[in-house]
């Protein structure tokens, strides 16, 4: 790293905002450009992906490295902000979409649909594995839509029972969802540290 800019990260660390918007200037195009690649081209997350960078560099200033070279700890930012982004947009896709969702859905691609299928059969599979009576409670308010006054007549139990054991299952259901697709986290993991290297 050139002097020039050892000196700058120095006045970064000491919490110069001039320090901290030259070092903007320099390194947001090919933070950006980097953003872009890991993102599959989506210039709006690569924006949002590169901003939240320069808002951490900020936030760790004091703990930048300053003979150790910058672009590449931006990109291991960037890179684990993407990893984190990726798995919270799949625990709420599968949270909105298949564990409680209240209405039918029927907009989707055939890659969604297919995706639909696998985690309706997974859910059916988890459900199995539910206590008998939790079971029962949930498969007729999920699958068969009855209200939880309808399942406290029908079973004879109070509607705070019901609203309990329907949330101890869909709970026990949400956790093991997010075990059974790990995977695709430690693909886009892999995937972001194959553009990594690359980059």
């Amino acid at each position: 790293m050139i002097r020039n800019e050892q000196n700058t990260i120095s006045d970064l660390k000491a919490g110069s905002v001039e320090a901290f918007d030259d070092l903007y200037r320099r390194y947001h195009p090919r933070l950006y450009n980097f953003a872009l690649k890991i993102s599959g081209g989506d210039r709006h997350q690569a924006e949002e992906l590169t901003q939240g960078v320069f808002i951490r560099l900020w936030e760790v200033r004091e703990s930048v490295d300053e003979e150790k070279n910058l672009m590449t700890f931006l990109c291991t930012i960037a890179k684990n902000r993407f990893l984190n982004d990726c798995s919270h947009r799949l625990v709420r896709y599968v949270h909105q979409e298949y564990v409680l969702k209240s209405s039918e859905i029927t907009d989707f691609s055939t890659e969604m649909e297919v995706d639909r299928s696998l985690l309706d059969q997974l859910i059916d599979e988890l459900t199995e594995k539910l206590p008998v009576g939790r079971k029962k409670i949930f498969i007729m308010s999920r699958r068969e839509g009855k209200s939880n006054k309808e399942i406290s007549r029908i079973l004879n139990i109070t509607e705070s029972t019901i609203e309990t054991q329907l949330g101890k299952a869909v709970k026990y259901i949400r956790m093991e969802l997010a075990k059974h697709y790990t995977f695709i986290v430690a693909l886009c993991a892999a995937v972001s540290e194959l553009i990594f290297r690359r980059g």
